[in-house]
């Protein structure tokens, strides 16, 4: 790579932190990665030095908890946050809503199922006394 003569590195996480090399115009993340901050670390590898870059980062099963962090840094720092990202997004925080309304019925339910014996206890004591 210092040479000039690879034109392509392919690394891991561990490439994220301590490569110093210089002209890399374009990175490309196969996944979010572990957490945010290697996403941050491994983007960073291009456009060093007030040097442009490019990254471009696929979104895999396993990030979606990634994705709330990675459209927040991307606004942050005026990048543009692709449709296909900003619809993902949305759709999560609609499973959760989902999800909240999901857990709410079931206390509700459960709520009126505890009156109901509370009830039948009452009214089988009042048939004792």
């Amino acid at each position: 790579m210092a040479s000039g003569e690879s034109r392509v590195l392919v690394a891991t996480d561990v490439a994220a932190r301590g490569l110093d090399v210089k002209g890399v115009s374009h990175v490309v993340n196969y996944s979010v990665g572990m957490n945010i901050d290697m996403y941050i670390h491994r983007t960073g590898r291009c456009g060093r030095a007030g040097a442009k870059g490019v990254a471009y980062t696929f979104v895999v099963d396993g990030d979606e908890r990634h994705v709330p962090e990675l459209v927040d840094i991307l606004k942050r720092n005026q990048q543009e946050v692709p449709y296909e990202l900003q619809n993902l997004l949305t759709s999560l925080k609609e499973e959760c809503v989902d999800k909240d309304d999901d857990a709410d019925q079931v206390r509700n339910e459960n709520r009126e199922r505890q009156k109901e014996l509370l009830e039948a206890k009452r009214n089988k004591n009042k048939k004792l006394i």
